[in-house]
């Protein structure tokens, strides 16, 4: 990827929202299912630019209960990679047992990728954060992608209603989630 980042640079633009040349080379090879809501469609297309070898499933105002027959169709067609990108919990809180059969679906050998919320204006953020941060504790396989912490001085990167990235904002979404998930993902 150093060769690479140094003869054959990608994806130039992306180098000022904080991902480096190698990082974007590396994003060129992984192999990522990515499922999520409102918040990760926005940025779907910076996403896929950024991962060619994304397939992402991003709808408006999902919730993790509708996303299990989801995860058992692509694992069912073998379209479920080895890493796997969650972005939900902006649309409402969820039960731990429904937290735990999705883990279960996707089974221990893939590596999750949870993109934790941001979504101060309503009451549960902090109780679907919390529970992503306990379910790393069951789970080794589990890393939360800490957008909210992350992106929480930056009232610039958001729309009006505080959750959804505006363009700019999308940019540094993504950039952040490539750089975690070729850091630590599975090639």
């Amino acid at each position: 990827a150093k060769k690479a980042a140094d003869t054959k640079p990608v994806n130039k633009d992306f180098e000022k929202y904080g991902i480096s040349q190698v990082d974007l080379q590396l994003a060129q090879k992984i192999q990522v299912t990515a499922i999520g809501d409102s918040v990760m469609a926005g940025s779907s297309q910076n996403l896929q630019k950024l991962m060619p070898h994304l397939i992402i499933d991003a709808a408006i105002s999902r919730q993790l209960g509708d996303t299990i027959p989801l995860f058992e169709q692509y694992k069912a067609k073998g379209a479920l990679n080895e890493n796997v990108l969650i972005g939900l919990g902006t649309n409402g809180a969820f039960e731990p047992k429904e937290l735990d059969h999705l883990m279960q679906i996707i089974g221990p050998k893939r590596h999750v990728f949870w993109v934790n919320t941001h979504v101060p204006t309503r009451d549960w953020q902090d109780q679907v954060n919390g529970e992503l941060d306990a379910a790393t504790k069951k789970y080794p396989n589990l890393t939360i992608i800490k957008w909210h912490e992350f992106a929480g001085s930056h009232p610039d990167w958001f729309y009006d209603d505080h959750t959804h990235p505006t363009p700019e904002g999308s940019k540094f979404y993504s950039a952040y989630i490539t750089k975690v998930l070729v850091t630590e993902g599975k090639y």
